[in-house]
Parts: C-alpha cells; structure tokens; sequence
C-alpha cells in the first residue's frame, strides 16, 4: 500500500496597511474609472480622491483596485483597510464645465460660434441642439471656439473630461437636414431628404458630388437623384447657409456592448454601412481583430487599450460613438500544483486573465517551458529552478503567488552490480524517513530496513547489495516534515578500450563487468566492435567514436 505524508504549515503574516505605487489617470472627473496600483489592497473598506468618497469601487486583486471619481476635490488619492490608509499625492479634479454666453446667438453650418465660460481646457464635444459641432478648439480654460454642423436650434452644450454645461438659446438659421431615405446607392438612386429651410435650395451633393438633379417638393422635402456621388455627406445649399448629414454610405455606429472591459473582451457593435469596415479602434487603439457579420453587426476583439470612443473607419470615413471603459488586463494566480517539483515536472497553474501569458517562472528561474491551456490554467514545465514565488506575466503585467519549493535531483552513479552506498540528507533534525520513488518522483512511499536498506529512520541511508533492476529509483528524506534533495540512481559504465576493441572483453570497461539492460554506457573516445549481442539501457557515443559490429550481432537499448 503507498502511503503518503503530507505535512502542512501556518504562516503567520503581520496585517498590514495598504501602500499606493501609482494611479491612471491622474487628472479626471465625476465618473472617471481610475486604476490604482500598489499592495494591501484585498481588505480594503474606503477609497477617496483629494478627501472625497470614490462613488464605488472594487478590487480586482491584492495589487489592484478600480475606482469611479464621485463629486470630489483634487489631492491626495486614499484606500483603507483594517489596519490603516495608504495614500499618494498628484490627484486632479476637473470640474464640470460652465458656459457663460456664446456669440453670435445664431448661425447656420460652417458659422464659428464663441463660447465663453470657465473649466474648458480638456473639452471632448461641443453641441448646437442635438447636433455635433463640425470642429472646435479650447483657446483656453474659459474660451472654445466651435463651427457649426447641421445644426438645430436649442441648448449648447460642451463636454469635458469633467462633465457638461449646457446654456440656451441658439437658434439655427440655415437648412436642417432630418433623415434620408436609402442610406446608400450608386448613380441614377433616388434619395428622399427631409428637414426643414429646404426653400431656395441651390445645390444638393452627395459625398462632395453634385446630384444628378433635384426637386425641392417643400419646405421640408427634397427628392434628388444621385449622380456621380461617392460615400461621405448629404448636402442641401441654400442661400441661408448649408446643411449636411453623415451616414451616406458610410459607416455608423448606434450601440456597442459591454461598455468596458479588458484586453480579449468581445464587444458587439450595432449601426449601419458596416460591411466594408477596414478598421476597428476603442480608444486610440486597434482591435485586436473583428468579424462583419452583417451590414448593421460587427464583433470584436478589444487589444491593450484605453479609455476613449468606439471607432469603425472603411478606409474612407470614420464614425465613433462614447464611450468605452478600459480596465488593465493583468493575470492573477489563486493557486498551483504541486507545490514540491524537481526540473522536469509539470505544475498546472490556476487564476484568470491567463491568455496571452509571455513567461513563467519558478523562483528565480524561468519555466522549461509553458502552455496555456485556457485563461484560467497554465501548464508549466520547472527548469533547473529555485525555490519561491510562481510567476506569470502577461501584457506586462506580473502576479506572483508564494509556495512553490524547489527540490534538487542528484545522481547517484554507480558501477554495475554494486555492492553496496551510502545516501547522506543534506537536511538535519530529529525524525528522519527515507522514501522511494520508482516512477520519476511523482510519488514516494516509505521503506523499511531489509537485505537491501538499513539506516531508514537515520540521516544515513545505506543500500547494500544493489541489484541492477534499481537503476532509475529516487530517495529522498523527510527530515521534521520537510523533504531533503533527491537522489537518482544511475548504473554507468564507461569504455576504455583498455585491452583490445572487443566489446565482450570485460577488461575494456571501467566497471571490470559488460553493461546490462540497466546500464547507462559512455563511449567517449576509440574503436569498438560488437563481436556478440549486447545490452544497454542508454548510448552515447562521442564525436570521432567508430563503433562497428560484426555480423549476426546486434546492440540493443533499452531505454
């Protein structure tokens, strides 16, 4: 019966406060997601920016938290636990902006519009009614000049990282453009085009190319035939401005889901003109690849990113909707098995956020080699490792997790038979056992004194008559429930071609006896002829050897 012994230990850890090495971004608003770096952080109770209570937050590991910016101050950036606070200074608040007045009151499209009022200087958009500004610029913190679009009537409205500030009343001069009806089509379709203001309309293009011809049916419908048009904006001229309207031909977006997520999250977009998408971006990154299921569906892949718009491009235009939350993708270890290895043994590592993973680790020494099996599990071959923490990195981000021992595997060489060694534990203490292994160290089991061993319950172990059938057996020692180095035990013998180059002559061999089934045999240097049938566990042979063999004999090798 194999019987096992497993011992286990309590390390005992001192609570300690939490410690912040870095926060992203250091400047932001109400609702802004920052990630906070640092250690200490799986029991904390409290996060505040500059003495505010975050609006919530979660950690994501002992080294990570995530946190959104209520209505708070700049300063110092806070997190609590238990045992104490940890905090860091360099936390900015950007409060919302506020819009004092804008000149002129009214305009039409390609009018500039100043807009005077204070916290401007990390505007993102500007609105006339509902309508996206053609183009802006933050002159200063209390100063944007802004061109209109295909404006309406209503509320201005500016967006900053801090929030929004609207004012009223703008009112919208020029030719608005509602709707049209198909969204695309090539030359000679005939595209219905609502809005209002449409009397005395002088020109109607599509993409920058005149229509064929046009029909003001009302104040608020055209009906226009394509020409020699191209993808890009409807435009309607009249003589009290222009108006135009994306989306002819060109790529929309009017949803995507989820809203934030990490590196290999699959986000689903939802718009129209879709199917010629040669580029998909969140924020000012790639992703990392995309499927077009359709004219109105894309899947895809987000890469390493960061926080910012959700983007399609057709190699021509371009159309992005906010607002898409990065959160870091960095793996996390919850536990590794075995915790006891010598080189050569696999360890299957469990955690999440695995995919990608670009090196392993075992103390201070790299894994032989590694596979990841899921984002979630790792298998990973130990080196000619060291005892300490396992380590994963993975999008340049490491975790670490404590435990793993590093057991060394000595050979034990010896001439074939032997009479009788000795094994030494390189451990010393009170309670001593040896145990055996005989399927490479996967497990061990206890031996007892017999014509081959004595000395098991010392720190000596002596083996006596030693057959050849125990090459490949592992001792090891387990000294006050801790496991000494292990030792392999190997039958070598070596050539020497000493007498003549016969491989029969038992003077040839640095042992004085021919090499078995059980033998691991060296050959470095001469002749030798196979003047007989030979065994031999292992081979090998040295550059320059001549190894020849007689006929009707053969060498086998077992192993």
């Amino acid at each position: 019966m194999l019987f096992v012994l497993l011992f286990f230990c309590t390390l005992y850890v001192k609570a300690q406060a939490p410690v912040i090495s870095s926060f992203v971004p250091a400047i932001a608003g109400q609702s802004a997601s920052i990630s906070i770096s640092g250690h200490n952080f799986t029991t904390a109770t409290a996060v505040s920016f500059g003495g505010t209570p975050a609006a919530f937050f979660y950690v994501t590991s002992d080294t990570s938290i995530v946190a959104f910016v209520d209505n708070g101050s700049s300063g110092v950036v806070s997190v609590t636990n238990p045992n104490g606070s940890g905090i860091k200074a360099g936390f900015t608040f950007v409060p919302p902006p506020v819009i004092s007045s804008f000149s002129p009151t009214s305009g039409s499209y390609g009018d500039t519009i100043r807009i005077k009022g204070q916290h401007f200087i990390t505007v993102y958009n500007v609105f006339f009614g509902d309508s996206a500004a053609l183009s802006f610029s933050a002159l200063s913190d209390t100063g944007i000049i802004a061109v209109v679009s295909n404006g309406t009537s209503g509320q201005v409205t500016v967006s900053t990282i801090g929030g929004y500030g609207t004012i009223t009343d703008f009112s919208y001069t020029g030719p608005h453009i509602t709707s049209f009806s198909p969204s695309k089509g090539g030359s000679g379709t005939i595209v219905k085009i609502k809005g209002s203001h449409f009397n005395g309309a002088t020109v109607v293009s599509f993409g920058g190319f005149a229509a064929a011809s046009f029909i003001v049916n009302a104040d608020t419908l055209i009906t226009a035939t394509v020409g020699a048009g191209g993808p890009g904006d409807v435009v309607v001229k009249t003589i009290k401005g222009t108006a135009a309207a994306p989306g002819f031909i060109v790529p929309y977006i009017k949803d995507f889901d989820p809203q934030s997520g990490t590196k290999y999250t699959e986000v689903t977009i939802q718009g129209l003109n879709l199917d010629a998408t040669a580029l998909v971006k969140f924020g000012d990154s790639s992703a990392l690849s995309f499927i077009i299921l359709s004219d109105t569906l894309i899947k895809a892949v987000a890469g390493n990113g960061e926080s910012g718009a959700v983007s399609v491009n057709n190699g021509i235009y371009t159309a992005s909707r906010d607002y898409f939350f990065y959160f870091q993708y960095q793996p996390l270890i919850s536990s590794f098995v075995p915790l006891t290895a010598v080189s050569g043994t696999t360890i299957t590592i469990r955690g999440s956020h695995f995919t990608g993973t670009t090196a392993v680790q075992f103390g201070n020494t790299a894994a032989a080699s590694f596979f990841v099996v899921s984002d979630s599990a790792i298998t990973a071959v130990v080196g000619n490792g060291s005892t300490g923490n396992v380590f994963v990195t993975n999008n340049n981000f490491t975790d670490s997790l404590a435990g793993f021992t590093y057991i060394t595997l000595l050979p034990l060489p010896l001439c074939p038979p032997s009479g009788s060694t000795s094994i030494s534990s390189n451990l010393s203490g009170t309670n001593y056992q040896w145990q055996l292994s005989t399927n490479n160290g996967n497990s061990f089991s206890n031996i007892s004194n017999t014509a081959n061993y004595n000395g098991v319950t010392n720190s000596l172990l002596q083996l006596n008559n030693i057959p050849s059938s125990f090459t490949g057996n592992i001792y090891r020692c387990v000294v006050n429930g801790n496991n000494s180095d292990q030792r392999k035990l190997q039958f070598i013998n070596n050539w020497t071609g000493a007498v003549n180059t016969f491989w029969n002559n038992t003077g040839n061999w640095s042992c004085g006896t021919l090499p078995d089934a059980n033998t691991d045999v060296l050959i470095s240097s001469g002749t030798i002829v196979l003047n007989s049938n030979g065994n031999c566990r292992s081979l090998t042979v040295s550059p320059g050897v001549n190894f020849t063999a007689n006929t009707g004999f053969k060498l086998t090798v077992s192993h």
